[in-house]
């Protein structure tokens, strides 16, 4: 799907995301793939889903991103937004960085701070890299 100007608004879907948007939000519940992979211009991405495979980028905008079930590879990047992350999953290693921003990394999971705000949980089977230019990260 590729749109210059619009939002999208998804709910209760199922099937491999692919999605660019020039300008405009984009908001997808309850959805279930394999792979999913969204980019937006301008505009705020708000989703709660299911997949193993991620790939989220904004250029000015939030991310605020909740993820059920396995994770092999999550990508997430904005320019210049915030970025707020859940998952409920506890094997992956998380690479968190910003810079000019704060980073909050939820205290109470069982992880092991490696150097450069990088993180394990559990045996660090999945690959978590969050990125932002300007804002702050949200990890729990």
């Amino acid at each position: 799907m590729k749109l210059s100007a619009g939002d999208v608004d998804l709910t209760n879907t199922t099937g491999n995301l692919y999605a660019n948007i020039a300008a405009g939000d984009i908001d997808i519940q309850k959805h279930a793939a394999s792979v999913i992979q969204l980019s937006a211009a301008a505009g705020d991405i708000d989703m709660e889903v299911s997949s193993p495979i991620i790939e989220v980028k904004t250029t000015a905008g939030d991310i605020d991103l909740d993820v059920h079930g396995e994770i092999q590879n999550i990508q997430v990047t904005s320019t210049a937004g915030d970025i707020d992350m859940t998952t409920e999953t506890t094997d992956y290693h998380a690479s968190l960085s910003t810079n000019f921003g704060d980073i909050d990394f939820d205290d109470d999971l069982p992880y092991q701070k490696l150097r450069h705000k990088k993180y394990i949980v559990g045996d660090g089977k999945g690959e978590i890299v969050i990125k932002t230019n300007a804002g702050d990260i949200d990890f729990h």
